[in-house]
């Protein structure tokens, strides 16, 4: 068998024009890249990327998915202290390492993931297509990424950026990318 390497990588791209008023979010470990972006002048939105350790077969990785878990509601919590007086929109998306499939008899990691989600006070969308496809396991498909959105956002679309996108393959993982919905402060411009 050949050795296995975790290699992560985390990227959110957003309009030009909102790069000016991005605020960074430290987080505690490399597993998330979390940053504010001001939509106007009481509208913020929180994006982070992340990555949830995989299952493994290690009893550890539970309590590591569970610390990631913590992580990002630390960060939401955080951010929220940095926006006082101002609605924050939290999105977050990445590579939880939970398919709704394959690990709904996972007691543990499901009631993790559902508990993260009602506290975010979000919704959890996967795309209909998987996103991983094994090169350990011939033929395995899962639905390991995905996104939540906080309630008052839309999902408007969600593509996977498969092999018509990327046809070098060089991930197992497949990225997403989304249109997402927010109402904002329309400002006039005066003449």
């Amino acid at each position: 068998r050949l050795t296995y390497i975790e290699r992560t990588g985390l990227l959110t791209l957003t309009k030009e024009e909102l790069t000016g008023g991005m605020i960074p979010i430290e987080p505690k470990t490399p597993n998330f890249d979390a940053n504010i972006l001001i939509l106007d002048d009481k509208t913020k939105i929180l994006m982070i990327n992340c990555y949830f350790p995989s299952n493994g077969g290690k009893k550890d990785n539970t309590k590591k998915f569970e610390d990631a878990a913590k992580e990002l509601i630390r960060i939401r919590e955080t951010a929220k202290r940095k926006s006082k007086n101002q609605k924050l929109y939290t999105v977050s998306t990445g590579d939880y390492n939970y398919c709704i499939v394959g690990h709904r008899r996972d007691k543990k990691r499901t009631l993790i993931m559902k508990e993260m989600i009602r506290y975010l006070e979000s919704s959890y969308h996967v795309p209909d297509i998987p996103t991983h496809k094994s090169r350990s396991w011939e033929l395995s498909e899962s639905h390991l990424d995905g996104v939540t959105i906080e309630d008052g956002l839309l999902l408007d679309r969600m593509t996977v950026l498969d092999e018509e996108y990327f046809p070098e393959k060089a991930s197992d993982h497949y990225p997403l990318m989304m249109d997402i919905k927010i109402q904002t402060v329309i400002k006039k411009k005066k003449k």
